[in-house]
């Protein structure tokens, strides 16, 4: 991610041609999700390559576990806006990701992360080309066991509810796969 100073740099002009000529290197990022639409407006045509979480689709749920206010709304416009900037990921003829927007999300036991809501907010207003990955790893730690079902690990009844649920919603790109249709 660009500091700061430099993002200060760029907004003031003092960064010229030149430089940008120089600059051929892809840049990317990933965010929190729970990103300014101030600060994302500072980035809009510096980033090529957003990686942004969506971690729950319930800002009381957000709010319970991880102490943030009104993350899904943020986290919608948030993406939204990331998406604006840099659309669908692309991949070059190697599979590498030259622009775009990755999408990731991991699932959480007794379906905490509300997969079914984020997949659809992806699907429908997004792009059902948006890229997802859909991770299963989470592991309980620090003071989980106080927090049920964060005691847990994601089982695989769960996990297979998740790729189902993005299967429904119609999103067509899960970590490389097409056959998501």
């Amino acid at each position: 991610m660009f500091r700061p100073a430099y993002l200060e740099l760029l907004a003031s002009g003092v960064l010229d041609e030149r430089v940008d000529a120089a600059c051929t290197c892809r840049s990317s990022t990933t965010p929190a999700g729970y990103d300014s639409l101030e600060a994302l407006a500072l980035l809009d045509g510096v980033v090529d390559l957003y990686m942004p979480d969506m971690k729950y689709a319930d800002s009381a749920i957000a709010h319970r576990y991880s102490h943030v206010r009104d993350y899904w709304e943020v986290n919608r416009a948030a993406v939204k806006e990331m998406h604006r900037q840099v659309g669908d990921l692309v991949l070059d003829d190697q599979g590498i990701a030259q622009r775009g927007l990755l999408v990731r999300h991991l699932v959480l036991p007794g379906d905490l992360a509300g997969t079914k809501h984020v997949v659809e907010f992806l699907a429908h207003e997004i792009s059902p080309a948006t890229y997802l990955n859909l991770m299963d790893q989470y592991r309980p730690c620090y003071r989980a066991a106080e927090h049920p079902p964060l005691d847990r690990r994601v089982t695989a009844a769960e996990y297979r509810a998740a790729l189902a649920a993005v299967h429904r919603a119609g999103l067509r790109r899960l970590d490389g796969l097409t056959a998501c249709r």
